[in-house]
């Protein structure tokens, strides 16, 4: 009986994968064929940049505009009367290192790198459009490892320089209530070399432990050049490719700023 139970939980599961899948290649395909854009590329805004890029780089093949609730209902309504004129809120893009071709299943999971931007909708006053100081994200990220950490100098203080990453370091442990383990965190940054104390660079990466595909490191970093606001990037990838930070950042750097048309 207990082997027959788990059986039937193992159809219900897959059951339920398969639903979702199927609810999300439907909302690919509703959305690919009901667009004025072209269905080979998306076309939207950042600021008075127009950015224009495949859809087989993108997740889902779509761009997300401002103003659209992608939650609700009538957000196909909404989002098939966008086009390059239209500000970006954000957007996902999968490709395969270190190529950076667009990504395939086929491939393993240990080549993937996942890239965000979105687009900043409030600038700070007296913030620094050119130079984002990324301080506050880096307490707040180790804080949620150690509550005693409220402030960079404390964080300064348990830090190592890593000559290798040309990064400083910090290890930390993420405590699992429910599962009785705890995985180590490593946080590295980058400050600017022309304003001790800033940070330009942030580096979270989780030690994988069972699954060694794991997209386990994520890289934070100021984009600039995109959006009225400015825009920020994340860009997920394997723990392998850590010492390759710098590539990874730079060829994804390459790959947006070469959507933006003149």
């Amino acid at each position: 009986m207990k082997y027959l139970l788990g059986f039937f939980k193992i159809l219900v599961y897959s059951f339920l994968l398969l639903c979702l899948v199927a609810v999300a290649l439907n909302v690919f395909w509703r959305i690919n064929n009901s667009s004025p854009q072209s269905p080979v590329y998306a076309c939207g805004s950042f600021g008075d940049k127009v950015m224009k890029i495949e859809k087989k780089y993108l997740f889902l093949g779509i761009m997300h505009y401002q103003d659209i609730n992608y939650w609700s209902p009538d957000f196909l309504k909404q989002h098939k009367t966008k086009g390059c004129a239209d500000q970006v809120q954000g957007l996902g893009i999968e490709v395969r290192w270190p190529t950076m071709e667009p990504w395939r299943s086929i491939w393993s999971e240990k080549e993937k790198i996942i890239l965000s931007i979105n687009q900043r909708t409030v600038l700070l006053e007296g913030q620094d459009r050119q130079y984002w100081d990324h301080k506050k994200l880096l307490i707040g990220i180790a804080n949620e490892f150690d509550d005693k950490i409220v402030e960079y100098s404390q964080i300064k203080k348990m830090a190592t320089f890593d000559e290798g990453l040309g990064l400083y370091g910090l290890k930390l442990n993420e405590v699992h209530k429910y599962a009785n383990d705890i995985t180590p965190i490593r946080i590295y940054w980058k400050e600017y070399q022309y304003a001790s104390g800033k940070v330009s660079t942030i580096v979270r990466c989780r030690d994988y432990i069972r699954n060694d595909d794991f997209l386990n490191c994520k890289l934070f970093f100021h984009f600039p050049h995109a959006g009225k606001n400015t825009s920020y990037i994340d860009i997920r990838f394997h723990g392998d490719l850590l010492p390759s930070w710098e590539e990874v950042l730079e060829k994804s750097l390459v790959l947006l700023n070469s959507s933006f048309q003149e």
